[in-house]
């Protein structure tokens, strides 16, 4: 076999799950000084896009101010695959 070919198991479907997203009622929990140790900040199937491309998402960050990386995926309505990873992408307050 050609060293530019690799054989892969697709994992299939799967049930898409509710993700946990904290939510913050009062401006205690919001400042509060306890740590977020998710590893995953945002997660949502079902974000869709306008027709110039655009998406808008909005979550609560781990830290004021930090570096993220971002994954994106999904299929279009034409049924191509969509991937997307930025790895250096700064929030900030």
């Amino acid at each position: 076999m050609s060293s530019n070919i690799r054989i892969v198991q697709p994992v299939g479907y799967q049930q898409a799950v509710e993700f946990y997203s904290p939510v913050y009622a009062t401006r205690e929990e919001k400042n509060s000084s306890g740590p977020d140790l998710r590893s995953t900040i945002y997660w949502n199937p079902n974000v869709q896009v306008d027709r110039s491309g655009i998406a808008e998402v909005s979550f609560y960050a781990a830290d004021p101010s930090t570096h993220y990386g971002i994954v994106l995926e999904g299929v279009s309505s034409q049924g191509h695959l969509i991937n997307s990873f930025q790895k250096t992408v700064e929030i900030t307050e």
